[in-house]
């Protein structure tokens, strides 16, 4: 609990600055020699969670797992030291590949967020609005409870007369339930009370949706209907018209999305326009090139 005391309380307001020469109120975590420091941690949870990461708001917990996995990184540094498992020059390379990888990557949201603060917003997601209006459509549904029987050992007629007989046109709601529970034929329905709600066009058989869609008014009972599953019954629960959302109603969600499709145009767009200023008055070595394509070079083996 020291620890987690040590974390919560007094590392958000220690210096960033780099400390060579550790004390011993810089070290959160030791072992012999090796040492986890307090900048250790910030950089760690930095490198994860980018430059806002508010330490203070972490979970203590996983501020001390993320400690103890720095300490893993120091442990198996001093072995690679003694024991290296890649050359030194491939070494130096995911180096240098690695840093020149996060600057870049700092560089590209700041050139990406300067960008998105420049963009008039509104316009844009109007646009994307009016381009894909069934994304913004809540279209017409039925909420039913449904009985069913097949025509396993009795004929067409024969289920439809029951049908009739135990769902009749005045029944209740809390009657038909009961019938469902005690004489459908559907298993699966039979757990939910023959309820489905949510039922849109073309999720159902079409004489079972022409009905059901036909009913209008709550509580509603069809007559017995025929689909290769058998006879049904339907009873409306409730039935939802198709509404179309306004723009002023979803204008926060469609910036949302435009935003991020225009965030990903926008760093495909910048890391394109680098690669041209890096690619011009560029000398290629097409000896030496086609040397390495030809050999099956594929860099320095570990």
């Amino acid at each position: 609990m020291k620890f987690l005391h040590l974390v919560c309380t007094a590392l958000v307001s220690l210096s960033t600055t780099f400390i060579s020469d550790v004390s011993a109120k810089d070290a959160l975590l030791t072992q012999g020699e090796l040492v986890v420091t307090s900048d250790d941690l910030k950089f760690y949870v930095r490198e994860r969670l980018g430059d806002q990461a508010d330490l203070s708001k972490l979970d203590p917990a996983r501020l001390e797992e993320a400690a103890f996995s720095i300490m893993t990184l120091k442990s198996l540094e001093a072995s690679f030291a003694a024991h290296p498992v890649i050359e030194e020059e491939y070494l130096n390379w995911l180096a240098w590949n690695a840093s020149i990888r996060a600057q870049m990557n700092v560089w590209l949201d700041r050139q990406v967020d300067q960008r998105m603060a420049e963009t008039n917003w509104e316009p844009i997601a109007l646009e994307y609005y009016l381009a894909h209006p069934e994304e913004y459509t809540s279209p017409e549904t039925v909420d039913l409870r449904t009985l069913l029987l097949t025509t396993d050992g009795r004929t067409v007629e024969e289920a439809k007369k029951l049908a009739s007989e135990l769902a009749p046109k005045a029944i209740d709601a809390e009657t038909f339930s009961e019938v469902i529970l005690e004489h459908t034929e559907d298993e699966a329905a039979k757990a939910v009370k023959g309820e489905m709600y949510g039922v849109q066009r073309g999720q159902t058989v079409k004489p079972f949706e022409e009905v059901a869609f036909a009913l209008t008014k709550p509580d509603e009972v069809s007559d017995p209907i025929v689909t290769r599953y058998g006879v049904h019954v339907i009873q409306l629960i409730a039935k939802h018209e198709r509404v179309v959302y306004t723009f002023d109603e979803v204008s926060t969600a469609v910036t949302l999305k435009v935003k991020a499709q225009r965030r990903k145009q926008y760093e495909t767009e910048v890391l394109r326009s680098a690669r041209a200023k890096a690619s011009q008055e560029v000398i290629i070595n097409q000896k030496l090139f086609d040397q390495l394509v030809n050999s099956g070079a594929s860099g320095p083996q570990d």
